[in-house]
């Protein structure tokens, strides 16, 4: 688990480490399944008959070659599953506890509001700078964007004097 951990975190060393695992476990399968009798097992001929319509020949090194491979990629889905399995939990727990840290609470700076979420922050520009508009250049604007987008158009053409938004077409629906 460190050494996942070690390549997640970009360490070089671990990235190394976990090369010469795989590539151990690789080839520690390889020569088990190559030593084992094929003959014996109860999918050998089945395979045996499937692969010859296609001209492979299987022979012992061929299947555990092949087998060293599986080993390898279900090692990678094995490792990735209980990665994620381990870290998004715990990254929850983080997220939850930070949320609760002291500074979390600050105001956003040049708003003076204690809302975490950007678009309710945006929504009360809006609420304040719309009507504004609306008095100014006497129309209703309108805005294909994010809120925030808007927002910042609101204010700047109130502070430009020249309107960065479109009049509001009732007729037109998107």
């Amino acid at each position: 688990m460190a050494v996942l951990l070690g390549v997640m975190m970009g360490v070089g060393s671990a990235n190394s480490m976990l090369t010469v695992i795989a590539k151990n476990a690789q080839e520690t399968v390889a020569k088990k399944v190559a030593r084992q009798s094929l003959t014996k097992t109860s999918w050998y001929p089945i395979l045996k008959k499937l692969l010859s319509f296609i001209g492979i020949k299987i022979t012992k090194q061929t299947v555990g070659d092949a087998a060293g491979k599986v080993v390898a990629g279900v090692g990678g889905v094995i490792s990735g599953a209980i990665t994620f399995m381990g870290l998004s939990k715990g990254s929850a727990r983080l997220c939850r506890q930070l949320k609760c840290l002291p500074q979390a609470n600050e105001r956003i700076p040049g708003t003076g509001y204690h809302e975490k979420d950007e678009a309710a922050v945006a929504k009360r520009r809006i609420d304040v700078a719309e009507p504004l508009f609306i008095d100014k250049f006497g129309f209703t604007p309108m805005f294909y964007g994010s809120i925030v987008e808007y927002a910042d158009r609101l204010e700047e053409s109130l502070a430009t004097g020249k309107t960065k938004l479109d009049v509001c077409n009732p007729d037109f629906i998107l």
